[in-house]
């Protein structure tokens, strides 16, 4: 065999043969899911003997509430992202409302016993009570 065509060959079997070392592979594992909820929420006026004028804090909510949630995890590293509006129908005051919840964590291994994480949660209402709600998820 000649030299170049030697060369030529080696050349074209060098990178098929380094598929064959092993190597970790950065694959990406990535995941779209949603969810719908739905709930019936009511408040009953509350009586107090120092009350002294008069107030209708009486509520009688329906709602319905899709999660759209988005998880990518790498080799080294996890991204989450959850979206959740809920649709709100108060029977009372015959009134509609919309809610907002989003959800940010990430995740980023160092090394094998030292990580990363950030996570921020936003929350958009009229309602004061429901924005100031948290949800604890895994």
């Amino acid at each position: 065999m000649q030299p170049v065509y030697r060369l030529l060959l080696s050349a074209a079997l060098v990178p098929c043969m380094g598929g064959l070392i092993p190597h970790p592979a950065s694959a990406r594992q990535t995941t779209l899911s949603g969810s719908v909820g739905t709930g019936y929420d009511m408040r009953d006026r509350t009586y107090e003997k120092t009350q002294t004028k008069s107030t209708n804090d009486d509520q009688q909510k329906i709602f319905i509430s899709p999660t759209i949630t988005l998880l990518s995890k790498g080799v080294h590293d996890s991204f989450d992202l959850q979206y959740t509006p809920s649709f709100n129908y108060d029977f009372i005051d015959d009134e509609n409302s919309v809610n907002h919840s989003l959800s940010l964590t990430g995740q980023r291994m160092l090394t094998s016993r030292w990580s990363l994480s950030l996570s921020e949660h936003y929350a958009y209402s009229d309602d004061p009570d429901a924005s100031t709600e948290t949800s604890d998820s895994d």
